[in-house]
């Protein structure tokens, strides 16, 4: 029998285990030595933090609040469960009802949601100064160029001089909107007889390409729909992006909801909640997922590479997949013209059905669980706190 999970021993020690699981947990500890040692030392680690926790706090008044910027507000968001993640590793040991599985900021479906939550209201409420931020920064950067190459100069080092004179002629050619087209309205549609010739950067609660943009499209809305031809590339942000017809250069989407049935010429980047590739969808290029649920049917010209909870291959893949997943399944119609690599946290997260083709070889990297280090008695982490704690 397989030993359980660090997560699951910490739900024993707490007593929260169904009366089935803690026999079945129970008999492997009488017959596993590695598996008594770790319950041991989260049995230690529960006896330290509760006596750590048992110590007065100390009251502090909170400074007054401040306005944040929007975007440090979302920055902020999405580092803050990472940070977290380092510094409470004990949390693991807590269950979460399955229910409940969408809040907990550990989990990865947790943190796509939050990550998610965080986008979209950054595109329904913050899509102008997104881009005023970014033209900001890209202000910023030049300016910080140019003011090195000046110091650089002063040392006389003749680099300088050539970088002085590049950025000087880059920002002389810059000509603003020569070559560009905003359009902010509560509908953004291209009609079926129309064609732009220019780039589309594009607000809206909807917007759709029914007809030909021979430039790029930049997208932010609640529902992207492209049915006509892109000849450049695809940037959209979006709760829902509905893909159907042509595009000749690379989609790169964030959305909640992506849906592929055209054709892409060269890659597609896909940042999902939940994705579907239908059958008649073709990717010339590589395929760069991070999705939480994908359906992927249609087919792949060179390489796909997918991050994804749980995701059902159906279509074809020129060359290889590499995968992190919890769970990947290659239904009987899918074909991978090389090989399948995935990384996983436990066994059996692949799963190939009789009928499927892999030309290459099929392997799965199991990762080792991580150990806590606050545990571990020979841990610098253990020292120092043991070593700052009043006990």
């Amino acid at each position: 029998m397989s030993c359980f999970s660090e997560l699951l021993y910490g739900t024993y020690l707490d007593g929260e285990l169904p009366f089935e699981e803690r026999r079945a947990v129970e008999t492997h500890l009488g017959d596993c030595p590695r598996c008594q040692a770790l319950v041991e030392s989260l049995r230690a680690e529960n006896r330290f933090l509760l006596a750590a926790l048992e110590e007065p706090e100390e009251v502090v008044t909170p400074a007054p609040t401040r306005p944040l910027d929007l975007v440090w507000t979302a920055v902020a968001a999405l580092a803050a469960p990472a940070g977290l993640q380092v510094a409470a590793n004990w949390v693991s040991g807590v269950g979460v009802p399955s229910g409940m599985e969408w809040l907990n900021p550990m989990s990865l479906s947790g943190q796509m949601n939050l990550l998610f939550g965080t986008l979209f209201y950054l595109v329904r409420e913050g899509a102008t100064m997104l881009v005023s931020s970014l033209t900001a920064v890209s202000i910023l950067v030049v300016g910080l160029l140019i003011v090195g190459a000046g110091v650089l100069l002063v040392r006389r080092r003749p680099t300088a001089l050539a970088v002085l004179v590049t950025l000087a002629v880059m920002l002389g050619l810059a000509q603003p909107g020569a070559a560009l087209e905003r359009r902010k309205a509560n509908n953004v549609i291209i009609g079926q007889n129309e064609t732009l010739d220019d780039t589309l950067v594009a607000f809206g609660e909807t917007v759709t390409v029914d007809g030909t943009i021979t430039g790029n499209l930049i997208a932010f809305a609640k529902r992207i729909v492209i049915n006509g031809t892109v000849k450049g590339d695809v940037i959209s942000f979006a709760e829902r992006v509905e893909m159907g017809g042509r595009v000749e250069g690379n989609v790169m989407s964030a959305s909640q909801f992506l849906t592929v049935r055209g054709q892409v010429m060269q890659s597609l980047h896909g940042f999902a909640n939940t994705m579907e590739v239908t059958p008649e969808s073709r990717v010339a290029g590589d395929s760069i997922l991070f999705v939480n649920v994908g359906q992927l049917n249609g087919t792949v010209g060179r390489d796909l590479v997918l991050m994804s909870t749980m995701t059902d291959l159906r279509g074809s893949v020129g060359r290889n997949v590499l995968a992190g997943v919890d769970r990947l399944t290659l239904l009987s119609s899918a074909r991978v013209g090389g090989d399948v690599k995935v990384y996983c946290k436990k066994k059996g997260a692949l799963h190939v059905d009789p009928g499927a083709t892999v030309v290459g070889k099929t392997e799965t990297v199991v990762a080792k669980p991580k150990e806590n280090r606050f545990t571990n008695p020979n841990s610098t982490a253990r020292r120092r706190w043991a070593s700052a704690s009043p006990l």
